[in-house]
């Protein structure tokens, strides 16, 4: 599963997807996947990489194990982190197949917007967390994230629409990660033009 974008700043988080999801040989197996997911009101998670670990990481969030309308961004993040850590420890041992996975986790709460993601790496050491990032978005220049287990540079392209429309508006981010996707099908075989959003407003 290959392309998950976040943009956010101080009145929006916007996260927008596409819906292919590859096999191992790189044959699609479905093409309008949700790697967007509504956890609660206010409360968006996405996630890219491979499909058994994302949906193993967040099946408490999403089958009713945990009543995530009790938890906080926290403690959400909380629930990612550790079962994704325990993931790790799985791959590294043999019990799961080598793969990587990406998340990130966005929240209105006290009035304030965060946005937090987490990713893995897999080298020589091992599969391993490479980079965690913690936002509270304060600032109208957005923050931009992006989710990708393809090649191609996403997040360089995205970056490179906002320098030539700096608007830190989400009508236009809607506009420039749309086109991000759109465009970046042309250079990568793994991600489709099936896309769709989610937004968290303050």
């Amino acid at each position: 599963m290959s392309l998950v974008l976040v943009a956010g700043n101080k009145n929006y988080i916007l996260f927008m997807g596409e819906g292919r999801v590859t096999n191992q040989e790189g044959k699609e197996v479905e093409s309008n996947y949700r790697k967007i997911i509504k956890l609660k009101e206010n409360c968006i998670i996405g996630f890219a990489g491979d499909r058994n670990c994302c949906e193993a990481i967040i099946k408490p969030l999403t089958d009713g194990s945990i009543n995530v309308n009790n938890l906080s961004f926290y403690e959400i993040s909380e629930v990612v982190q550790s079962r994704a850590n325990k993931i790790i420890e799985n791959i590294n041992l043999g019990v799961w197949r080598k793969a990587n996975y990406y998340f990130a986790l966005g929240c209105k709460e006290y009035g304030n917007l965060k946005l937090n993601a987490y990713f893995t790496d897999d080298g020589l050491g091992g599969v391993k967390c490479i980079s965690q990032y913690n936002y509270t978005l304060n600032d109208l220049a957005p923050k931009l994230i992006t989710l990708s287990s393809g090649v191609y540079d996403h997040y360089a392209y995205c970056q490179k629409l906002y320098s030539r429309n700096p608007e830190p508006d989400i009508n236009n981010m809607y506009k420039i990660l749309k086109n991000t996707i759109i465009d970046g099908s042309e250079h990568d075989n793994t991600i489709n033009t099936n896309v769709y959003s989610e937004k968290i407003l303050i």
